[in-house]
């Protein structure tokens, strides 16, 4: 009887530090993060935030920088009869979000792939009379990519060593059409092919100077920001006359 119990009791230890395994050691701290939110001002062209922060030494990482959803609609352009190119479907992409970037370190094509825009495809739903809805997406990709809006950048995470843990650095580049609001930023640890820990920290962009008094006037003062757009354009167009008027008459 006794044995039996020594028996149940060691199952029991040995159960314990298997739970320690698998849970204890998943973890992830950010130290910094660097600057700390992203400011849209009149020379604004992008910005590079870098961010440093610790991993169990077991884990691999991937950050991701995502924007607030909306649904987002799109016109699909066709032939009719063969010769008019013409609006011929509605695309809504729903709960699309507004940034998608991926960083990545030396990591598994296929885990790239599964947490990349593998894992967006399943978020959306996409809307269309068009049966190739795969299609339409990888369509939405590119336009996104291109606008860097998007991207999945692999080896973009650098790693330090040290004894039960290990340092990683990244730096992710906010492009130039970024909205102002708040974003998520995601670290996902990845230990044996599945996600161990997960945080989310929050991310503003926000707007100063010019851009932000202009939005200001927009959304506040639509009239005052009517008669300025009017005048700014009365001006332009006074200026572009005096200099095309005066290159004419100097040949």
């Amino acid at each position: 009887m006794l044995k039996r119990y020594i028996i149940i009791l060691l199952v029991f230890i040995i159960g314990l530090f298997c739970i320690s395994d698998t849970n204890t050691f998943a973890y992830i701290k950010v130290k910094s993060i660097i600057p700390s939110s992203a400011i849209i001002g009149t020379t604004y062209n992008g910005v590079k935030i870098n961010i440093k922060g610790e991993i169990s030494k077991n884990e691999e990482l991937i950050i991701k920088v995502i924007g607030h959803k909306r649904d987002t609609h799109f016109k699909k352009k066709g032939k009719i009869w063969g010769i008019l190119w013409m609006n011929i479907d509605d695309v809504v992409f729903t709960d699309l979000p507004s940034l998608y970037l991926v960083y990545t370190g030396d990591i598994p094509e296929s885990m790239i792939k599964k947490m990349g825009f593998a894992s967006l495809r399943k978020e959306i739903n996409i809307t269309s009379s068009f049966n190739d809805k795969n299609f339409l997406f990888n369509e939405l990709i590119k336009l996104k990519r291109k606008e860097g809006l998007y991207c999945v950048r692999k080896d973009a995470i650098k790693y330090k060593k040290l004894d039960s843990k290990k340092e990683f650095d990244c730096s992710v580049f906010l492009p130039a059409k970024l909205l102002p609001g708040t974003y998520q930023i995601k670290f996902i640890a990845i230990k044996n092919g599945k996600i161990a820990e997960n945080i989310t920290l929050p991310l503003q962009a926000r707007l100063e100077g010019l851009p932000k008094l202009i939005s200001y006037l927009a959304f506040q003062h639509s009239t005052i920001y009517g008669i300025m757009a009017v005048l700014i354009a009365i001006i332009a167009g006074l200026i572009m006359g005096i200099i095309f008027k005066g290159g004419k008459g100097s040949h």
